[in-house]
């Protein structure tokens, strides 16, 4: 098994030591990334567990954090580079959600240097390459540095907000990337979240969860180096595709 060193990941690695690491967060599911990513914004995937072009197209149906967010009257928005994969949920695309989405490099650190993001900020970085714009997404066969450059963007631009006091920043991963890992996945005590089973010939019935996923905590509220120690209760995962910051 081979993985990364600290000095290939300096942000990761200084972030690691200063905030928090979570060494028992798994993925939603044993699976690709489309179904793990719909589990994070609406806790579940509706039944899929493959990548069906078919479906992501019409879009999916379930209720969303974010229409609950809206329903509630908090506020919401969605920073993408390359297209917005949250618009996989139907209901993001209706007229209302318009104004809920915005270039990143043009709106992200504009809004918060102005103390102006929302109470959840969801940061999709770059899925293709693009001629001086490489994927910074750390999928192969894209350069992880260049994810790296992504995380230190979004960090340094939330130290520096007036609002990085009342500020939370997760960093994951949709799934494991199909890479060997020691730990045994859950299987006890696993719900299943809405009663769906997957399509033939397996009808998988959502309750186990899939392998662990690299994710980080940064707010000035974490005391440095907290770590995570394997737990009961441990069975609450997410998946994103990089990373989200949350300020309430």
């Amino acid at each position: 098994m081979k993985g990364f060193s600290p000095d290939s990941l300096p942000v990761y690695s200084t972030l690691v030591d200063q905030f928090a690491v979570f060494d028992r967060w798994f993925s939603s599911i044993p699976g690709p990334t489309q179904p793990n990513r719909l589990f994070v914004y609406s806790a579940t995937s509706h039944g899929s567990t493959s990548h069906v072009a078919k479906q992501l197209a019409l879009g999916y149906p379930q209720k969303t954090i974010f229409d609950s967010l809206h329903d509630d009257g908090r506020s919401f928005g969605v920073y993408f580079q390359n297209i917005p994969t949250t618009l996989f949920f139907r209901n993001l695309r209706r007229l209302k959600y318009v104004f809920n989405f915005h270039p990143f490099d043009s709106a992200f650190k504009r809004d918060a240097k102005a103390g102006k993001l929302p109470n959840l900020a969801v940061i999709e970085p770059r899925y293709f390459d693009f001629p001086g714009f490489p994927g910074n997404d750390d999928h192969p066969s894209h350069d992880v540095a260049d994810g790296q450059k992504l995380v230190k963007e979004v960090y340094e631009s939330l130290r520096s907000s007036p609002q990085w006091n009342e500020t939370l920043l997760l960093i994951t991963y949709d799934e494991h990337g199909g890479f060997y890992d020691h730990v045994r996945t859950p299987f006890v005590g696993v719900p299943n979240p809405d009663g769906n089973t997957g399509p033939a010939p397996f009808f998988f019935n959502f309750d186990r969860l899939g392998v662990r996923v690299p994710t980080i905590m940064v707010s000035p509220w974490i005391k440095k180096r907290t770590g995570q120690p394997p737990s009961p209760l441990q069975f609450f995962s997410l998946s994103l595709s990089l990373s989200l910051s949350l300020s309430l």
